[in-house]
């Protein structure tokens, strides 16, 4: 009982003052919570491993001192271009059909606010920022390749309530697709 009033006044300090609207988001969220946080917490963590191990591989292919017995970048580059789609894919149709139940006060890092309600979108926000921090440090030949891909994936997320993963969405658009435009 203390760990769920607890739980509950943390949620009251994120959300704000508002009863109504934090009351709301608790019976709205109320069905999610429990085991769909702990798998979609646990799913974006996995994900998260996975995307790092594979970005790894794809930009600092060059790096190796021995590239002659595996070609990193070949081998990583399909399995990153697929999570990453997935992923990006995943976040923007969650974040259409569940933003509205979502309070706003969540969005302001998204980095750090997986967890607090179970929502893809939500649990896969710091996933989200991972990619774009990503597609921002790539070769500019290594993003070129995957431009068709991206660019509709990236424009999807310009409309997202998070104004960290908008503005590096920016970043990206000014200093990757800018670049190939030129």
């Amino acid at each position: 009982q203390d760990l769920s009033v607890a739980f509950q006044e943390a949620l009251f300090d994120d959300w704000g003052d508002g009863v109504d609207e934090v009351q709301g988001a608790i019976e709205g969220s109320a069905r999610l919570q429990g085991s769909s946080m702990f798998f979609l917490t646990q799913e974006a963590g996995a994900t998260q491993a996975t995307i790092t191990m594979l970005s790894k591989l794809y930009t600092d292919a060059g790096d190796a001192v021995d590239t002659e017995e595996w070609d990193r970048e070949a081998f990583a580059e399909p399995y990153l271009r697929a999570v990453i789609e997935e992923v990006l894919g995943k976040f923007v149709a969650s974040e259409k059909r569940d933003s509205h139940r979502i309070p706003p006060n969540v969005w302001r890092n998204s980095s750090e606010s997986g967890g607090k309600v179970a929502f893809y979108c939500t649990s896969f926000a710091s996933v989200v920022v991972q990619i774009l921090t990503i597609l921002s440090s790539m070769e500019d030949a290594q993003f070129h390749k995957h431009v068709k891909v991206m660019f509709p994936l990236l424009c999807d997320l310009i409309c997202v309530q998070s104004d960290e993963i908008r503005h590096l969405v920016k970043d990206v658009m000014s200093n990757k697709i800018e670049g190939m435009l030129q």
